[in-house]
């Protein structure tokens, strides 16, 4: 398999994959309610066909997330494992504002949640 490609798909070495924990309506729904985005689209013009790409965000901006590493990422041509995945790893996302400064960040409450119980007990004290 392409090197690229498995460094996008985040096949780590010894050949397992992530194991998505989020349908994608959850994951829809996740990102669009909990995160204040509201496009969450498949990418018409993905290079690889057959595995589907979504794009998010909020009016004409892509959204992002900030990883643990403090890098960060816009959410264009993500797999669903991609979007699972920063759920994981990002510390935190972009908030509805009027610009991407990093004042416009809210706290990711899925951050370092690794099984799905645990996520979703997480998702369920955030939105009460």
């Amino acid at each position: 398999m392409d090197a690229k490609l498995k460094a996008h798909r985040f096949d780590p070495p010894g050949g397992w994959r992530w194991p998505c924990r989020f349908s994608l309506e959850e994951l829809k729904e996740i990102y669009l309610k909990l995160f204040g985005y509201n496009w969450f689209e498949l990418n018409a013009d993905r290079p690889f066909k057959s595995i589907k790409t979504f794009h998010v965000g909020k009016d004409g901006l892509y959204g992002a997330v900030r990883l643990e590493d403090g890098g960060y990422k816009h959410l264009e041509s993500r797999t669903i494992e991609d979007l699972d995945w920063f759920l994981f790893i990002g510390a935190s996302f972009g908030k509805v504002g009027p610009s991407w400064s990093w004042e416009w960040w809210m706290t990711n409450p899925l951050y370092d949640r690794l099984d799905r119980d645990s996520a979703m007990i997480s998702l369920d004290l955030y939105s009460t």
